[in-house]
Order: C-alpha cells, then sequence, then structure tokens
C-alpha cells in the first residue's frame, strides 16, 4: 500500500509504464477499471473517492465520503460506482453520461436535481436517498439534545430533581490477569507453564495459589501431564526454590503435593534419565531428607517437654 498509482506491463517486459505519485494522501486501499478499461476509480484512507483517465492518468473528479474507504467496484455496466467505507457502511454513486452530448440548458423557473446518491447503513434494509439521512440526521440531533437537556440523560448544567434516585456510576472493570483468562479458557497446561516460568519460586505464594486452584479443579493432574524434560527440569527448579524458603505447612503439603503429581504425570522422571534431570532430582531429595530431619528433631523435643509435665 501506498500513496501513488503504478502500472505495469505484465504480459511483455513487466516492468513500470506509467506511475502517478501522491495520489492521495493516505494510503490507497483498492482500484477498479471500468468496463472499457478507460477509466480507473481509487479508494482511499484518506476518505475520497478519485476517478482517472486510465490512459494518461488524467484526474476526472473526485467524490468526497463520509469517513476512510476501504473498498471501490464499478457497476458491470459502468454507469455506476460502489463505494465501501470503514465504518462497514457502503455508498452507491451514479455515473454521469460521458461523450459529445451537450448539457440542456436550465431553463427560467426550472428546478435543478443534483444526482441521486444512495446509501444503505451497517444493518441491512432499504436504500435511502441524501434527502432522507439528512431528515433521519436531524431527527436524531433533537432526540439526543430532548435525552440531554429535558429526557433521563440531563447535562452538566442540570441538577437532579428532589424525587430522582442518583446512582453512582463505577468505573471500568480493570483488565483480567493472564491466570485468570487461562482458567477461565480451560489452558490448563499454558498454567503450568506459567507457574514455573514466570512466577517466583522464593516468593511461592503465588504459585501456590495457582496449585491450590488447579487441586479444587481436579485439573493438576492434567496440567503436569507428560511436560517434556526441558519444563519438568524448570519444574524441579521451581521446587527446590520453593522448599528452601517454605515455613508454613499448608504451603509445604501444597509442594509435596505438586512434586507427587510431578513424578507420577511423568515417565521422564521415572526415573530420570538425562544428567541435568537426575542432579535437579537429586537437589530436591536433599532438601526433603533435610526437611524429614527438622521434623525428627520437633518430635523429640516435643517427647522432650511431654515427659517433664508427665
Amino acid at each position: 500500500g501506498g500513496t501513488a498509482v503504478k502500472v505495469w506491463d505484465l504480459a511483455m517486459t513487466g516492468k513500470g509504464l506509467r506511475e502517478l505519485n501522491d495520489a492521495h494522501s493516505k494510503v490507497i486501499m483498492d482500484l477498479d477499471l471500468d468496463d472499457k478499461a478507460s477509466t480507473l476509480i481509487s479508494a482511499s484512507f484518506d476518505g475520497f473517492v478519485k476517478v482517472f483517465n486510465a490512459v494518461d492518468f488524467t484526474h476526472l473528479c473526485s467524490y468526497k465520503q463520509t469517513g476512510p474507504c476501504t473498498c471501490v467496484a464499478w457497476r458491470p455496466d459502468g454507469h455506476g460506482l460502489m463505494v465501501g467505507l470503514d465504518d462497514g457502511s457502503w455508498q452507491f454513486r451514479s455515473r454521469g453520461k460521458t461523450g459529445k452530448t451537450k448539457k440542456k440548458a436550465v431553463g427560467e423557473g426550472e428546478l435543478v436535481v443534483g444526482k441521486r446518491v444512495l446509501r444503505r447503513g451497517k444493518k441491512d434494509g432499504p436504500l435511502k436517498d441524501d434527502d432522507d439521512d439528512e431528515e433521519e440526521s436531524e431527527a436524531r440531533q433533537k432526540s439526543k439534545k430532548w435525552k440531554r437537556e429535558e429526557g433521563f440523560l440531563r447535562g452538566h448544567l442540570h441538577q437532579p430533581e428532589l424525587e430522582d434516585h442518583v446512582v453512582d456510576q463505577q468505573g471500568r472493570a480493570g483488565r483480567e490477569s493472564k491466570v485468570t483468562y487461562l482458567f477461565r479458557k480451560f489452558e490448563y497446561r499454558k498454567l503450568a507453564e506459567y507457574l514455573f516460568h514466570y512466577t517466583k519460586p522464593r516468593e511461592p505464594s503465588y504459585g501456590l495459589s495457582i496449585v491450590s486452584q488447579l487441586l479444587e479443579q481436579g485439573a493438576l493432574a492434567s496440567a503436569l501431564s507428560e511436560m517434556g524434560e526441558e519444563l519438568c527440569l524448570e519444574a524441579l527448579r521451581w521446587l527446590q526454590g520453593a522448599y528452601s524458603v517454605s515455613t508454613d505447612s499448608l504451603q509445604q503439603s501444597l509442594i509435596n503435593e505438586l512434586l507427587l503429581q510431578l513424578i507420577d504425570c511423568n515417565e521422564c522422571l521415572r526415573p530420570p534419565q538425562s544428567h541435568k534431570l537426575i542432579e535437579a532430582m537429586e537437589k530436591v531429595e536433599k532438601m526433603i531428607l533435610k526437611e524429614l530431619q527438622n521434623q525428627e528433631e520437633l518430635f523429640e523435643t516435643a517427647g522432650a517437654i511431654e515427659s517433664i509435665f508427665s
């Protein structure tokens, strides 16, 4: 796309024949030749439809549209053209007669009628004249003014009446988070990838909240099933970080459940084959053994205190 119109000789040389620079001020969206290949029309985002002589690129006329134009086409018989607009509406314009016929002089007192322009809006409906559109537009403006000043849509200068109930408008809801979107779309595998790639294992609360919600929905096994060696390695590294900082019993139970499901749902971990997976599993095992040792010491301390009071 661009603002220039170019013609190439595709049949013989493949080289450019003619170029019309800056035919429009914005990008040209569509071009079309009439049935005799003598007249070219162009539609652009600058809101203009322009008509050119296809031989020497002489500018014949322009049509200003109500908005950016996206497509244009001649009627098969060449007696009119159709224009599509960016807002979804389209317009039909009849083509004036060409040739050496002279225009009929307008006599005194005669009414001059312009070309008929037909439009159809976004929704399918009957074709309407420009005059009809002007009448409807004026009626809509009056309706809006009444609603703003006299109806229920008052302007900023109008105060509510004593019997009116004023409702504070709530602000627009914030954009939903990535995790909320993935849960709404049931993208459980992507949730697992998000958990191990983008949540911080040294601050496991957010990541473990995802695990807890997956458990509630019965989807943890589905999220962790056959993830492959690379993602399993990321998962084991995430668990190492979570084990090293977790002190809460609820968090520890979620971490243990996550590890068990990870091993059960991935054959590459039963047993691990690659050197990196073996090394990561050994580090996780050391952390678990250290946690068990701490628990044994707690049990011994609890037993000693109980014997004192007994």
